[in-house]
């Protein structure tokens, strides 16, 4: 049986979890993390990420109506036994060059396990589910790569409330054309529980912190370039999400404004350097 085949790269979502991992590279940005040991601690939470995704995919068995997934790619036995062994590729790595990186390592996949396993399955659980996924991926996964004498820093208190706000948003626009199919798997997702306009309006409130903390992150570095553009796509979001529709096109609009997204956070990253 092959473990590496073209359904599980389709499945790993490689460019949805690169919107996933930025945080970790704002903070590498930030603060200067340009190392070595900066680059395998990425690479390791690379390969975390991917594994958690895959194991998702083993014990939701979607085929289709996924971001950044063409319909009806079939879902394999083999997809965890690959996450498996993406998690001990990234924890091998991590044992290597940071010993304590394990235990985040570790965390990630633990939780990320218990978060589609049928016995727990937070993922049906709609405030532990948010919750597990802004703390994780938004505040832990800014943190992951920086030093702990620099946590206390203004700059990475203001970048790590722009990543919460953007995850708290992001999670739940992610959702809304999957509401009908949860529902039908009786996963009581956030967007479940709030339907399509109330996770319209959600997603809206919980992006607004994140305007303030555009500004107040790039004014206190002095990036006025970089202020301008985060001011200009955060209004660009809100706007966005005002228009949305509830269509047969939804999942293609989401996957697109995602895209657009992901090139506006390389150029913000860009005007910060």
């Amino acid at each position: 049986m092959k473990v590496f085949t073209r359904e599980l790269f389709l499945h790993s979502r490689l460019f949805y979890n690169l919107l996933l991992l930025f945080p970790a590279v704002l903070a590498i940005v930030l603060n200067k993390l340009y190392s070595l040991e900066s680059l395998f601690l990425f690479i390791a939470l690379v390969l975390v990420y991917l594994s958690i995704t895959l194991v998702n995919a083993h014990y939701d068995g979607d085929d289709d109506n996924l971001l950044f997934l063409p319909e009806k790619t079939s879902v394999l036995p083999s997809f965890l036994k690959s996450g498996v062994y993406l998690f001990i590729a990234s924890s091998i790595i991590s044992l290597i060059i940071k010993p304590e990186f394990f235990l985040l390592v570790l965390s990630f996949f633990v939780v990320g396990f218990f978060y589609s396993w049928p016995i727990v399955r937070w993922k049906a659980r709609p405030i532990i589910g948010w919750l597990l996924v802004v703390i994780g991926y938004g505040v832990i996964g800014y943190f992951a790569l920086i030093p702990f004498e620099s946590w206390f820093l203004l700059e990475n208190f203001f970048a790590a409330i722009f990543c919460a706000s953007f995850f708290a948003s992001f999670f739940v626009l992610s959702q809304i054309h999957q509401i009908d199919s949860d529902a039908k798997n009786g996963d009581k997702t956030m967007a479940v529980l709030l339907g399509f306009n109330g996770s319209k309006a959600f997603a809206s409130f919980s992006l607004l912190p994140s305007f303030f903390a555009v500004i107040l992150l790039t004014t206190l570095l002095g990036k006025y370039l970089a202020l301008i553009w985060g001011i200009v796509s955060v209004f660009y979001a809100l706007i966005f999400l005002l228009k949305i529709e509830n269509n047969s096109s939804l999942k293609k609009t989401l996957e697109t404004q995602f895209t657009i997204a992901g090139f506006g956070f390389i150029v913000w990253l860009g005007l910060l350097l």
